[in-house]
């Protein structure tokens, strides 16, 4: 989200104080004398990059469940929204987040927990708005089912992860619906038999899988 503030960091000659007043909180016996000796470049740099930062960031109001509430929405450097969403003081990614492409077009929705981490159900779009992937997520791991689409909207994966992993039968299936491939999994490796199958949905031939090799 910062990419073209440090980058303005740089180029406005910023760095310097800004690296010495990131460093303040350590306590440093170095950094401190260099931010009093240099106070007025310090405070001159914060006043910078506080409106630096607001170019990139508004307060507007949005629907959420039926009510209206206010959420920061995010920029691109062309000024289109590129998300809608809280962060904590910290920086870390908080409650309710909406992603958008550059030509406008939602690319993700989902939440975050207190620790900054994807929590419930996340889901991600082609460029048609159509559903391209719905995960389950648990403090940032993916747990549960996985589901991935094409552009149509026909299911072309499915899987079901325990602990990042993938766990259990994954299928796959053509664009028409039809399944194409299946094998079963433990731990995130491929395990025992895996089938291949024909566009009519007839057994094109068989895998045998031990520790995700044949």
């Amino acid at each position: 989200q910062y990419v073209h503030f440090y980058n303005s960091v740089f180029t406005t000659k910023n760095d310097i104080p800004f690296a010495y007043y990131s460093l303040l909180s350590m306590n440093i016996d170095e950094v401190n004398k260099w931010v009093e000796k240099n106070k007025s470049k310090v405070l001159a740099m914060v006043k910078w990059a506080n409106a630096e930062i607001g170019k990139e960031i508004a307060v507007k109001e949005v629907i959420r469940n039926g009510n209206k509430v206010k959420m920061m929405h995010w920029y691109f450097e062309d000024h289109n929204l590129e998300a809608i969403g809280e962060m904590d003081a910290a920086g870390k990614y908080q409650g309710e987040w909406h992603f958008f492409a550059k030509d406008g077009y939602l690319t993700a929705e989902g939440k975050f927990n207190t620790s900054g981490e994807k929590e419930g159900l996340w889901k991600w779009f082609h460029f048609n708005g159509t559903l391209a992937e719905q995960t389950n997520f648990v403090n940032g791991k993916r747990e549960g089912k996985m589901e991935l689409y094409y552009e149509s909207g026909v299911l072309s994966h499915s899987m079901v992860y325990k602990n990042d992993l993938v766990e259990g039968k994954r299928e796959e299936f053509f664009a028409t619906g039809v399944i194409s491939a299946e094998a079963f999994w433990i731990n995130g490796k491929r395990e025992g038999k895996g089938t291949i199958y024909f566009h009519n949905g007839k057994v094109h031939y068989q895998l045998n899988y031990k520790g995700d090799e044949l």
